[in-house]
């Protein structure tokens, strides 16, 4: 079984994951409430930075610094 810091990258949202990888995710989450309450904080996060940058979509800057934050969030997510 892979460990909390190989799941939690996985479940940066935007991947493409084979089956095996979406199959050791949700056999995981079974068992791990930890990472089963970090896929529903990345959810909530990845849905407001898109009403977000939607909110923002002709403001250039704004836009761009959605996309810096979202950079940021899973940079820090998989380190």
């Amino acid at each position: 079984m892979r460990s909390c810091k190989e799941i939690a990258q996985l479940l940066v949202p935007g991947q493409k994951l084979s089956l095996m990888q979406r199959v050791e995710i949700k056999m995981h989450l079974l068992f791990c409430k930890c990472c089963g309450n970090q896929q529903k904080q990345l959810e909530i996060i990845g849905r407001a930075l898109q009403r977000y940058d939607q909110q923002f979509k002709n403001d250039s800057k704004q836009s761009e610094r959605c996309q810096e934050l979202t950079e940021t969030i899973i940079k820090k997510i998989i380190s």
